[in-house]
Formats: C-alpha cells, structure tokens, sequence
C-alpha cells in the first residue's frame, strides 16, 4: 500500500557497488526538541527510493518541499523502513478568496 508525506528534500545520492545500485534522498525537518533528538539545526535523514525516482529528479533548487510517495518494507532485523516510489512538487494549499 502506498502512503504519502510532505517532506523537505536536500538531495539524493546514487552510488554503486559490485554492479548494484543504491540511491537515496536526504529528507529533513527543523529540530523542534534538542534534548530528545540529540540534534541541533535540521535533522538529516536518508530514504531508500528507486532508481527511477532518483533518475526523475528534476527541481531548480534545493532544498525544496515535496510530495513523496513511500511504501513499508521489511529493513535490517525484521524492522520496518520505508522505500519512496513518487516524489512529486508539493501541494500547494488552496488559495483563500478574497472579500
């Protein structure tokens, strides 16, 4: 089943090893407690995303807020981690009417 968040996007990162391919986004959030997260500024985090995601990347700018489309998968240890299938522009919220 697919699911959705906005997220802010940093960048990816496509690298290969013994003919595979790994690639990745860099998604991050302001820390909003330091003492909890042991972070201070933005909290970098890495997502799984296909090759095809990484290869349809096309933002003028970086960072930049983003639609992404994720499913679950099994990770290391039998713990859930998430695998970007879509990343799109973000929605942008309706515009309010004016009176």
């Amino acid at each position: 089943m697919k699911q959705s968040m906005t997220a802010t996007l940093y960048g990816a990162l496509d690298s290969r090893a013994d003919q595979n391919r790994y690639t990745y986004l860099w998604l991050g959030a302001p820390v909003y407690n330091e003492k909890e997260q042991g972070a201070k500024g933005i909290d970098m985090m890495k997502m799984k995303c296909d090759p095809e995601v990484y290869d349809s990347l096309c933002f003028k700018n970086y960072p930049c807020e983003v639609q992404v489309e994720f499913i679950l998968t099994r990770g290391g240890q039998s713990k859930i981690t998430q695998k970007a299938v879509a990343v799109l522009p973000a929605r942008q919220p309706a515009s309010v009417a004016k009176s």
